[in-house]
């Protein structure tokens, strides 16, 4: 189902579906992501998650850095597919930053997560 969200290949019961993971999701990480999982829209491979984090309009970039920080072996490796899916080539290192940091936003010391 991932695959069709992304391409915006969806019925009107889908759509809703993936607003309704969007809202729980953006309220809090790890719900929204086994939401997900138990609703079908992707399985619980890493790569699922990693596409979903960079392909689904509305999630909050707060909620994407919570989830990516999250020291579990899974986040981890969410955190390693979603970074190898950007493209720096011939792109000088500060702009590769400001392009990578722009997807999320990093959790502060005063941030839960």
């Amino acid at each position: 189902m991932i695959a069709e969200l992304i391409r915006g290949n969806v019925d009107t019961d889908s759509q809703r579906l993936l607003e309704q993971a969007t809202i729980i999701f953006n309220e809090n990480p790890h719900k929204g992501i086994q939401f997900c999982i138990e609703s079908g829209i992707f399985s619980n491979k890493a790569s699922s998650i990693a596409k979903f984090l960079q392909c689904t309009s509305g999630l909050s970039k707060f909620a994407i850095g919570q989830y990516l920080a999250t020291p579990k072996d899974t986040n981890q490796r969410v955190l390693e597919i979603f970074s190898s899916q950007f493209d720096y080539k011939n792109t000088p290192i500060d702009e590769s930053i400001r392009k990578f940091l722009a997807t999320f936003r990093l959790p502060g010391e005063g941030d839960q997560i």
